[in-house]
């Protein structure tokens, strides 16, 4: 399963290396987080063993777990792997060929190699040798940002970018932001949360919860409507005074895009973007966002469910109101004119926001949820929040604070 099965980039023999480490290293650092260590399942050897043999079998389910930073993408790219597509490349670039210059001459040495790279992936100091060095900072611009990409960028973009991260970071910045999802034991809805800060403007940060149909490892609604809102965010300009007016221009461009798929299911979404001045927040569906005003929780009010509009118009419900409330109002990828709401927000008063799924608001009310957020650290809140439903459900959501909230001490008195 391919971005874009039309077309693919042409790539240097350098570029191609710098692809296979880069996907390499990405999804190895990934798959290590979710399962505590890479023992058992090595994706360096499944990458390479896939790419070493070109009529290796592609799993279909096995996909979704090098899509952080494009790996997938970029990997998509290598002329290896679109011939073991059957597209028609017309200059193979066999790996054992690739890395012969690094004195690779066999598969196993190729797997060590690119091992020991994924060793020194977080070092200050880069290697000398301009594929590694490319590799490494691709990784740790891109892949450690949440940015997704879709090729190999030019070099001197890499280099741009690498050097302003690494400025950004020395920039102090007491705010704080997490996501969490978790599939639930019966589950068969599909939600994505993304939590990025923009290279260029590292005060601008976005936060974005899906909820939508379709199964984890499907390029679904809920899945897309992130990917492109990840690629909308890195060429938008947060400082334009007409940008609520952009953001919602993007939705909708967006919501079309994915309709015009017709093999795509549905989502609800919430974005939020913060500035150091304002907040931009639209909601589609039954997602639901919370400020924070010290420690109050306030909900941004507005049609949420087919519930919300019956109520409106004349509460007569032709069916349950339990039923009512889990029909979203309106929905991401459902094909007619969606007019999303984008408010703008002064956020001089507001000390933070929450995004949740309906899984959560449905299982707790509003003020266990703010006690969660008066009772517990910044880090603990979203685990304490997940911890409260039901294992069968799957929850999703974001959050966001100026400063972190210092734990409750019961023994004060």
């Amino acid at each position: 399963m391919m971005k874009n099965i039309e077309k693919y980039n042409e790539l240097s023999d350098n570029n191609e290396i710098a692809s296979i480490i880069y996907g390499c290293i990405a999804t190895t650092d990934l798959i290590e987080k979710r399962q505590g260590k890479i023992t058992g399942f090595h994706p360096i050897i499944f990458l390479i063993d896939s790419l070493y043999n070109l009529n290796f079998a592609v799993y279909k389910n096995l996909d979704f777990v090098t899509r952080k930073g494009g790996a997938r993408y970029v990997i998509n790219d290598v002329s290896s792997y679109r011939k073991a597509k059957d597209f028609n490349v017309e200059k193979i670039k066999p790996i054992s060929k690739l890395f012969e210059k690094y004195g690779c001459m066999t598969k196993e040495e190729i797997i060590n190699f690119i091992y020991s790279i994924y060793l020194i992936r977080n070092n200050d100091i880069l290697p000398e040798d301009p594929i590694i060095r490319k590799a490494i900072m691709l990784y740790q611009t891109y892949y450690k940002n949440n940015i997704s990409i879709n090729t190999i960028p030019k070099d001197s973009r890499v280099y741009m970018e690498y050097l302003m991260n690494k400025l950004n970071k020395g920039i102090k910045d007491n705010s704080y932001t997490s996501s969490l999802q978790k599939v639930g034991k019966t589950s068969i809805t599909s939600q994505y949360t993304l939590n990025i800060n923009n290279l260029k403007y590292p005060d601008v940060k976005m936060m974005i919860v899906t909820d939508g149909t379709g199964s984890l490892e499907e390029e679904n609604a809920a899945y897309k409507f992130c990917e492109y809102m990840n690629e909308w965010f890195w060429k938008c300009n947060p400082k334009k005074e007409n940008f609520a007016a952009n953001l919602k221009a993007a939705i909708k461009l967006i919501n079309k895009k994915i309709c015009d798929d017709k093999n795509n299911k549905v989502t609800s979404a919430s974005v939020v973007i913060i500035t150091n001045d304002n907040l931009y927040i639209s909601s589609i569906g039954n997602t639901r966002v919370y400020l924070i005003e010290d420690e109050k929780l306030l909900k941004i009010n507005r049609k949420e469910s087919l519930y919300d509009d019956i109520i409106e118009k004349n509460g007569i419900f032709p069916f349950t109101k339990e039923y009512a409330k889990k029909v979203p109002y309106d929905l991401i990828g459902k094909d007619y004119d969606l007019n999303p709401e984008v408010i703008k927000i002064d956020s001089s008063n507001i000390t933070g926001v929450l995004i949740s799924n309906s899984e959560i608001y449905q299982e707790l009310s509003d003020i266990t949820i703010e006690n969660i957020i008066k009772n517990n650290n910044s880090e603990d809140i979203l685990n304490q929040i997940e911890s409260l439903v039901d294992d069968n459900i799957s929850p999703a959501m974001a959050i966001y604070q100026k400063q972190k909230i210092k734990k409750f001490d019961r023994r004060r008195k």
